[in-house]
C-alpha cells in the first residue's frame, strides 16, 4: 500500500473525490452539511445552476475527463421529454 505525501498529489486527489462525489449528487445522493456541488461553486466560482452542468464546468475546470456514466447521464437529461410540449 502507498502513500500520498506530496502536496500536489493530495491536492490532486482532493480534485478527484469532489469530482467524485458531485457525480454522486447528481445521482441523488446527499450527504449532511456544504454538498459537494456548493463547495465547487464556491472555490472555483462555477454559476452554473444545475447539478450536472456543476460536474461538467468542474471537469473543464480542473482538466479531468467526465465519466462516461455521467455523458450518458447529461444526455438523458437534454432530451426531449415525451409528452410535454413547448
Amino acid at each position: 500500500m502507498s502513500m500520498i505525501t506530496d502536496p500536489t498529489d493530495i491536492e490532486r486527489y482532493r480534485l478527484k473525490v469532489l469530482r467524485t462525489m458531485i457525480g454522486l449528487e447528481v445521482s441523488g445522493m446527499t450527504r449532511r452539511g456544504m454538498s459537494a456541488t456548493q463547495a465547487a461553486r464556491q472555490e472555483f466560482g462555477i454559476t452554473k445552476r444545475r447539478k450536472i452542468d456543476v460536474y461538467f464546468e468542474f471537469c473543464r475546470l480542473t482538466n479531468q475527463a467526465p465519466s462516461s456514466r455521467m455523458i450518458s447521464r447529461r444526455a438523458e437529461l437534454s432530451a426531449p421529454r415525451k409528452g410535454i410540449t413547448s
